[in-house]
C-alpha cells in the first residue's frame, strides 16, 4: 500500500479553514478533512499525521517543501507555483493538475460518444453536454435534442485557456 503523510501544521491549516466564517474557505477546509477521514479509512493508502516541530512562523509553503525534503518523499499538490517552488530546490513533486490531465479520456475526432445534452450552446442551433471529467462537448444543430442524451461524432477540438473544447455533430 502507498503512504500518505500529512503534516499536523496542514491538518491545522484545513481546521482553521473549516472554522472561517468566508462561506467558500469553509466548504474548502471541510472537504479537505472529510477526504483525509476517507482516506484514512482506505486499505489501499496508510496516512500517518506528522509531528514534526519545525519553524511554526515559516509560510505554510515553505514548511511543506521543508519536511517533504526531510521525509526524502513527493510533495502532492495543486498549487502550480508550490510546485515550481519545490522543483527549484530539488524535492520531488506530484502534480495533481498534471495527473488529471494525463488521466483525462482521449478524444479524437471521428469518435462516436453517448452525451447528455443539459444546456444551450452559444449560437441558436447548438446543445452543449459535458464527458465525465467535465470537458465541455459542443453540439451543432442540436437544440431540438436539448434535456435528452444523443449520440455525437466529435469534428474538431480546441485548447483554449479554460481547458479542452470539443465539437461534435449528431
Amino acid at each position: 500500500s502507498e503512504s500518505l503523510i500529512v503534516p499536523r501544521f496542514v491538518l491545522a491549516e484545513l481546521q482553521t479553514l473549516a472554522d472561517s466564517r468566508d462561506p467558500i474557505k469553509r466548504e474548502r477546509g471541510r472537504r479537505g478533512l472529510e477526504i483525509l477521514n476517507q482516506l484514512q479509512g482506505s486499505r489501499d493508502i496508510e496516512l500517518t499525521i506528522h509531528e514534526g516541530s519545525d519553524d511554526q512562523e515559516a509560510p505554510v509553503d515553505e514548511r511543506l517543501v521543508r519536511v517533504t525534503r526531510l521525509l526524502q518523499g513527493r510533495l502532492l499538490t495543486n498549487d502550480g507555483a508550490l510546485a515550481q517552488v519545490a522543483r527549484l530546490q530539488k524535492v520531488s513533486i506530484l502534480n495533481l493538475n498534471d495527473l488529471s490531465r494525463a488521466l483525462r479520456p482521449v478524444v479524437v475526432v471521428g469518435d462516436e460518444i453517448d452525451l447528455s445534452l443539459v444546456k444551450e450552446g452559444r449560437e441558436h442551433h447548438q446543445a452543449v453536454g459535458y464527458l465525465p471529467d467535465g470537458t465541455m462537448i459542443v453540439v451543432n444543430n442540436a437544440r431540438p435534442r436539448l434535456g435528452k442524451s444523443a449520440t455525437v461524432i466529435v469534428s474538431s477540438a480546441l485548447q483554449t485557456a479554460a481547458g479542452r473544447l470539443i465539437f461534435a455533430e449528431l
